[in-house]
């Protein structure tokens, strides 16, 4: 294991998803994303390693978005990740939840759902609730954020059961509160306060990175400089191609 900043790990973050050379997703966003989860100690950077193998060959264009109803929207991302349309789709969802009190955003056929605990935290910062569901394939587990604007972190929600809807993510946005779900319906339940004294731990003493996994996202960046130094080596008036 390796001691790094925080500061370091959105760094290298950033260019190993630009490294993908990906018209979806800004790389900030993303790396930001990434090491929120990480830095509560929930496994960003194991979740983003486990996501660049896949993003490589994911979709690059924009997700199109269906209201099924004026409170609905329905946006299926073909098996995509969420991290290049996680944010653009939240940007809709408020812009339609204007003139009304909640609206309710389900991404269909999506991958690394752990991620969006960032960017769900932006919401509740704006003064709203936030309710985020899904269940994982890899393990029957169903698992739930609710973020209220009075808790900067999450209270989660976690239970052993079988569902049939695997790769799905809906996400309620109220401008009133949302109650919590009972609690006898779920195996775990990870705190705010448990996430918040793992956050401050991590700004204290640094984040815990496996030497590995720092290995594969310094091979990502790479591309990223690779690119540039054959562009730069074109010479001055020769064209792209």
């Amino acid at each position: 294991m390796m001691q790094v900043s925080h500061n370091e790990l959105v760094t290298l973050c950033e260019k190993a998803f630009s490294g993908l050379q990906r018209h979806c997703g800004e790389p900030n966003i993303i790396a930001n994303m990434v090491v929120d989860l990480e830095m509560v100690g929930l496994n960003g950077i194991q979740h983003f390693v486990k996501a660049l193998t896949f993003l490589q060959n994911d979709s690059d264009l924009p997700p199109q978005v269906d209201s099924s109803s004026p409170s609905q929207l329905v946006a299926d991302l073909k098996g995509s990740s969420i991290l290049g349309y996680l944010p653009i789709l939240l940007d809709y969802a408020q812009e339609q939840l204007a003139n009304k009190n909640s609206i309710t955003l389900s991404i269909e056929h999506c991958h690394n759902r752990w991620l969006a605990f960032g960017v769900l935290i932006n919401l509740a910062n704006q003064g709203l609730s936030v309710k985020a569901a899904w269940s994982n394939g890899s393990h029957p587990q169903h698992v739930v954020y609710l973020i209220t604007p009075s808790n900067q972190l999450p209270e989660i929600y976690i239970a052993d059961v079988p569902t049939d809807c695997l790769h799905s993510l809906t996400i309620e946005i109220s401008k009133s509160p949302i109650q919590p779900p009972q609690q006898k319906e779920y195996n775990q339940h990870i705190t705010s306060d448990e996430l918040n004294s793992a956050k401050q731990h991590a700004w204290a003493n640094g984040i815990m990175v496996s030497e590995s996994d720092w290995d594969k996202l310094k091979q990502h960046a790479k591309a990223i400089l690779v690119a540039t130094n054959e562009i730069s080596q074109l010479g001055a008036g020769e064209q792209v191609a």
